[in-house]
């Protein structure tokens, strides 16, 4: 199992047709590589985004320019082998630590499973071990 851990920023976003994608643009833009994106719509047209990037300095400095509030949690990518159960199997670390998910996406591809993991900042060091 492969497990990345990478600095993740949430910010809340609008929750109309094109607002990420006009957000995307931008970074395109700013030569910002995503390599992680988990967006969800909270209802009332509010939205939450949580953010990495290859560079997550360089993340960090354009929300700070275009004024885009946004909150340091801690990240992980997660890959390997797909099986039946790989989802439930690779949060089953974290539940035994006691450490609680706030975001997460996974999905298989050509016999592989790869998982996007977000937790609180402060509980960052817990998972990479629970995880590791």
């Amino acid at each position: 199992m492969s497990v990345k851990r990478q600095k993740v920023f949430e910010i809340n976003i609008s929750d109309i047709p094109g607002s990420m994608h006009c957000l995307l643009i931008q970074l395109a833009r700013e030569a910002i590589n995503l390599d992680g994106m988990i967006v969800t719509s909270l209802g009332g047209g509010k939205g939450k985004a949580y953010l990495s990037a290859m560079e997550p300095d360089m993340l960090a400095a354009y929300l700070k320019r275009a004024e885009i509030e946004s909150k340091e949690m801690a990240g992980f990518l997660v890959s390997h082998a797909d099986k039946i159960g790989a989802a439930a199997n690779t949060l089953d670390p974290l539940s035994e630590a006691g450490i609680n998910g706030v975001a997460g996406s996974a999905m298989a591809c050509d016999n592989r499973f790869g998982m996007m993991l977000v937790v609180r900042a402060d509980q960052g060091d817990d998972a990479e071990r629970a995880l590791s």
